[in-house]
């Protein structure tokens, strides 16, 4: 005899209605428990309100009579989005290609233009840099965030000696992330 199965070789196997009462519990079970648990918040009553004299005082409850006519309760409709701060994209932007890839700057300076930047120049470079850079005068940089971020650069630096010092200018080594 095999000591490893049952003696009456038979396994118990619940009926389904069993199976679905079971599942049908557990799930109005859950859902209750989350209504409970969400209900207790809205109902915690009056938050206690410091008085002059440094001690806490129970807010007054408000009236229990109720009205005669009963106004539908609705909630405050969600605060609508602050507007974006207006993001200056007046500076020139000098665009330069030092890729193998005919057009990026121009490519580039396209999409500039269509987010609002003015000025717009492209030309290619011959020196050497180690990735996309956007270099800045002083008086630019926080223009020079946002340039770097419309064009999905993360290298941000100074002017270095020969850039103007009235604009941007944006040197691509690579296609950036931004026109992939």
């Amino acid at each position: 005899m095999d000591h490893r199965r049952t003696v009456s070789r038979r396994a118990f196997v619940p009926p389904v209605w069993l199976i679905v009462v079971a599942l049908v519990a557990v799930v109005v079970g859950a859902a209750g428990i989350g209504w409970l648990a969400w209900d207790s918040t809205r109902d915690a009553g009056p938050e206690p309100v410091a008085s002059s004299a440094g001690t806490t005082e129970p807010t007054p409850e408000p009236s229990t009579v109720a009205p005669t006519t009963a106004a539908p309760t609705t909630e405050p409709p969600p605060p609508s989005p602050s507007p974006e701060p207006t993001v200056d994209r007046s500076p020139g932007v000098s665009v330069l290609n030092g890729t193998s890839i005919d057009g990026l700057a121009s490519q580039a300076a396209d999409k500039l233009g269509d987010l609002g930047w003015g000025d717009l120049r492209t030309g290619d470079t011959g020196g050497s840099y180690p990735e996309n850079t956007v270099y800045f005068p002083p008086q630019l940089e926080a223009q020079a965030q946002t340039l770097a971020q419309d064009l999905g650069i993360t290298r941000i630096r100074p002017s270095v000696d020969g850039m103007r010092d009235d604009r941007l200018t944006a040197v691509l080594i690579s296609r950036p992330s931004s026109l992939s």
